[in-house]
């Protein structure tokens, strides 16, 4: 039986942005019952998530993806917050993008299109361009208009990384298998 790991492709934020973005998780963490912020450095944007692989397919993968994430540099902003699914049953706490989202939206089709053969099936939903910064421990309502607006500038989109993901009591931690720098 051959060795699996959990893994995912994601867009990378500058180390800056993450602070901006940790410094306002800060700001609006009075706002939230019991949930489970995203530390700053698992702050990204997933492109495609890859669930369980074998590590024998590790070498496929990137080499897929650096060949599929071939983009340009670009400029993002965030927009509004919002929740999944929905505000009557929060699980998830997001900021989404409006400056760059089109740019992320091709980046993220691109790779799901060039990974679909090898044997990773395209997501059943929509791509939303967001970067999670909390998960709701129970489903609760929570309308994210109440929350103060972000004072977070616009940024450079730079690369792209292929993410191994080791699910621990204390979180999440991922590792980066490779790196593919925007042009």
């Amino acid at each position: 039986m051959s060795e699996t790991i959990r893994a995912f492709i994601a867009l990378d934020i500058p180390t800056n942005t993450k602070t901006l973005v940790s410094r306002y998780q800060n700001d609006v963490k009075k706002y939230f019952p019991a949930v489970r912020w995203t530390r700053p450095e698992g702050l990204h944007f997933t492109l495609k998530f890859l669930g369980e692989m074998e590590m024998s397919r590790i070498d496929d993968v990137r080499e897929t993806v650096r060949k599929a994430a071939r983009g340009k540099k670009f400029v993002a902003g965030f927009g509004t917050a919002g929740v999944f699914p929905n505000a009557s049953a929060a699980r998830v706490f997001w900021l989404g993008l409006d400056a760059g989202a089109d740019s992320v939206r091709t980046i993220a089709s691109a790779v799901s299109s060039a990974l679909e053969p090898l044997g990773f099936p395209p997501e059943s939903r929509p791509f939303s361009a967001h970067l999670t910064l909390a998960r709701f421990r129970t489903p609760c309502k929570f309308d994210p208009a109440s929350l103060p607006a972000h004072k977070i500038p616009e940024f450079e989109t730079a690369r792209v990384l292929f993410y191994k993901s080791e699910l621990k009591s204390s979180g999440a931690e991922y590792s980066p298998l490779a790196v593919f720098d925007l042009k």
